[in-house]
């Protein structure tokens, strides 16, 4: 990760998409770490197919939501709302999580399905509040939690132990 950072720095987006997606034989869960990154590094190339079809290829390995949050705002870009929304439709089904939840009702309130957007406003703006407030990081030898990542917990003072929380979160 901090060579892909140092590359991309120097503007080296070749360079630091090649040692994010490094990240993925490391450790896949740290995979949402980079993936903002990895994103503008593919756009300043003008390869964003080749990072939609990357990301297509991680989903079958990991289920992370960053992923999928990432894919379905391409997909929504190329395809529509409704696309992305079936997407994480499916997704769910066999990854449950807020995040997710949250994001399908997002793609549902913009797309063009006939549903009463009005009704489901209420409901994005409670997941959105009950998401501000929980962790996204939890070590795996104590139990810390955070919003942010950490390397070193500074509950347990172990290093690499801290991971992204996924599931229902």
């Amino acid at each position: 990760i901090m060579e892909g950072d140092l590359l991309f720095k120097k503007h080296n987006y070749k360079g630091a998409i090649a040692a994010y997606k490094r990240v993925e034989n490391q450790d896949l869960d740290y995979i949402g770490e980079v993936l903002p990154l990895l994103e503008i590094c593919y756009e300043k190339t003008g390869k964003e197919e080749h990072l939609k079809k990357y990301l297509l290829d991680l989903m079958t390995k990991n289920k992370e939501q960053n992923l999928m949050k990432v894919l379905a705002r391409m997909i929504a870009k190329d395809e529509g709302n409704d696309r992305a929304a079936a997407l994480i439709e499916e997704n769910l089904k066999d990854n449950p999580t807020m995040n997710g939840v949250n994001q399908l009702l997002q793609y549902i309130i913009a797309g063009t399905l006939s549903v009463d957007k009005n009704e489901l406003m209420p409901v994005k703006e409670l997941f959105e509040k009950l998401l501000s407030s929980s962790a996204e990081y939890q070590c795996n030898n104590c139990g810390f939690e955070a919003l942010k990542m950490h390397w070193y917990c500074p509950g347990c003072k172990s290093w690499g132990s801290i991971k992204p929380i996924l599931g229902i979160s």
